[in-house]
């Protein structure tokens, strides 16, 4: 299996690291050092409290589980003027509910980031389609537009018919 991994880290807040490993036709994506993060918003929050040691595993299961393995073919990406946009798409039953976008306005380095654009890209061109359906169908909010549209047709039809047999 073919792996490629890169990581992204914000040039001003190194602190701020997404790693996204490319392994064949799947990206996932690993949230760099959430805990700390988190530990260090409930210290300003709560007047120095730590976060307490049985909550770490479970913080870290809900972590992982938003950031399960994305089909390349679900994700777009871009990087310029030294920043990185990459946006994978969640799917829930075959569809696209939500996509996840995770940007940074400048990255630590530019050239790395645009490599793993262009590798991403690459893979999307060979990469299977995920989906079974075209454009919009292929997304939730898609169907969810389309049904109300002929659930709004079919109630005016009624009333219309309605008003005329009154009449």
């Amino acid at each position: 299996m073919n792996t490629y991994t890169y990581t992204a880290r914000h040039a001003d807040d190194p602190r701020v690291v997404v790693t996204f490993t490319l392994q064949g036709d799947s990206l996932l994506v690993d949230l760099g050092a959430p805990l700390e993060q988190i530990e260090r918003t409930l210290q300003l929050r709560e007047g120095g409290a730590r976060l307490q040691g049985w909550l770490k595993p479970v913080a870290v299961a809900l972590l992982q589980r938003g950031t399960h393995p994305f089909s390349v073919a679900d994700v777009y990406a871009g990087a310029a003027g030294g920043g990185l946009r990459v946006t994978p798409w969640v799917r829930v039953g075959g569809l696209r509910l939500a996509p996840v976008p995770f940007t940074f306005t400048r990255v630590d380095n530019p050239e790395a980031a645009q490599g793993f654009v262009r590798e991403l890209q690459r893979r999307r061109g060979i990469a299977p389609r995920p989906g079974r359906l075209p454009g919009p169908f292929d997304y939730w909010g898609g169907w969810l537009l389309t049904t109300s549209l002929a659930a709004g047709l079919i109630m005016a039809w009624g009333m219309r018919r309605r008003q005329s047999s009154r009449s």
